[in-house]
């Protein structure tokens, strides 16, 4: 289990092997750079470490809002549990963004870390007005002594595999591409609160989330996740504008399940969109279209082979 640090300490081990980079969502390109970080560590015998940031440098440099992760940092912490020994989360300000990129050489990764080699993404930048750049890094590594690695981008089906790729990818519904490019389900995680209570015999667990990033409004087949049992789900997000709704929601129909769970939490992992959302002239027309939209989730679960 990877060893976490929010600031360069005398703890941390010299001599690594790291990857420099935001990785959002932890994708297969991601996954790609930590696997060859992973090779050259097992040659020097030496640790693996992952050197991110937070927040976004997109957020402090251009606005909180220019942007929204695909999972918070507590999330990608998880998923790098067992991909580095090390993950050194250091804190992005305008001020350590003002740095050159010699600095940055000097004081982040040579003085404190004496690094055995470094790997990065081929868009990688870094320092004052994004100045540094791989074939920098590469200079600056001979004059430091040490490795620097530029990792080409994975494609999956003609798509180049990017973090941005992936936001617009769900923010467009597109979750089968996204998740091709992730090399896992798209997920949410949130706890089920009151809703409107309306009965028409499809009991839903409204869901609030921290999530940044949301997939584009309609319905979902998925898995939901609670206390460590899955059931499948049909996720409806939008307004609900069969009853006159404004505000955007997410509601999450477990199959074959009635239970009380208010103030549990829940993952939502999404499997595929099934429609956009309609407004419906009366409920017992949404009744019918609940009816197809849970035959569509279990036909769909079926063939990924997911069981309750």
């Amino acid at each position: 289990m990877a060893k976490f640090y929010r600031r360069i300490t005398g703890d941390i081990p010299k001599h690594v092997v790291l990857a420099i980079g935001i990785f959002d969502g932890v994708h297969l390109g991601h996954l790609e750079i930590l696997k060859r970080v992973r090779e050259k560590a097992a040659e020097h015998k030496v640790n693996t470490l992952l050197m991110t940031f937070e927040p976004h440098p997109e957020k402090v440099l251009r606005g909180i809002d220019s942007l929204k992760n695909i999972t918070p940092l507590n999330e990608k912490l998880k998923i790098l549990e067992n991909e580095v020994d090390i993950v050194l989360c250091l804190n992005f300000t305008r001020e350590f963004s003002r740095q050159f990129p010699e600095e940055f050489v000097r004081e982040y990764l040579w003085k404190p870390l004496l690094p055995r080699a470094v790997f990065v993404g081929k868009n990688f930048t870094f320092g004052r007005d994004a100045a540094g750049t791989p074939d920098i890094l590469r200079k600056l590594g001979k004059e430091y002594g040490f490795e620097v690695n530029m990792v080409e981008p994975v494609e999956m089906n003609g798509v180049i595999v990017s973090s941005s790729s992936i936001r617009e990818l769900v923010s467009e519904g597109d979750i089968d591409t996204a998740n091709t490019l992730l090399g896992k389900r798209f997920f949410i995680n949130g706890i089920v609160v009151k809703g409107k209570q309306r009965k028409i015999g499809f009991p839903t667990a409204n869901l609030r989330t921290e999530w940044e990033l949301i997939p584009a409004n309609g319905v979902y087949a998925g898995v939901v996740f609670m206390n460590s049992n899955s059931y499948p789900g049909v996720v409806s997000i939008g307004t609900s504008p069969t009853f006159g709704k404004n505000e955007l929601t997410i509601e999450v129909h477990i199959l074959d399940f009635n239970e009380n769970i208010y103030g549990k939490e829940l993952r939502v992992e999404f499997i595929k969109k099934l429609r956009e959302e309609i407004r419906f002239n009366n409920v017992e027309e949404l009744k019918k279209q609940i009816e197809i939209d849970i035959r569509n989730t279990k036909k769909l679960l079926e063939i990924s082979g997911v069981r309750r």
